[in-house]
């Protein structure tokens, strides 16, 4: 497991199954919506399906005043500051592969870079 990448752990194809959830292609979770009401229900639906293409290395529409707090939780900067949703997999790096914390945190970390570069305005 030395020169690990997140592709190596997250497979593409990655899908959102519309309940809150982007899988990959083994199942892993990948990404949760934090709240999905009926009034940010349409853009939820939307920006998983963007964040499914930015995972499969397709074009995907960008985002202004995205920003991650808390090593993997994903908010857009505004009035509210509105908490999307967390990045996963940490039980699956630490628990199911028995990754070291300080190795899980940097592959968590490259795939998390991976999708903000695709999916933010810089």
């Amino acid at each position: 497991m030395g020169n690990m990448k997140w592709t190596d752990i997250w497979r593409a194809p990655f899908r959102y199954d519309h309940y809150g959830y982007v899988w990959d292609k083994d199942n892993v979770m990948t990404f949760t919506v934090d709240d999905l009401t009926p009034e940010n229900d349409k853009w939820m639906q939307e920006f998983c399906d963007n964040m499914v293409k930015a995972l499969n290395g397709e074009e995907c529409k960008q985002y202004h005043g995205l920003n991650i707090k808390d090593g993997c939780d994903l908010y857009q900067q505004g009035q509210d500051n509105l908490l999307i949703g967390s990045f996963r997999g940490w039980g699956h790096l630490t628990g199911g592969l028995k990754m070291e914390a300080e190795k899980a945190a940097a592959v968590q970390d490259e795939m998390i870079n991976h999708v903000m570069d695709k999916i933010c305005i810089h």
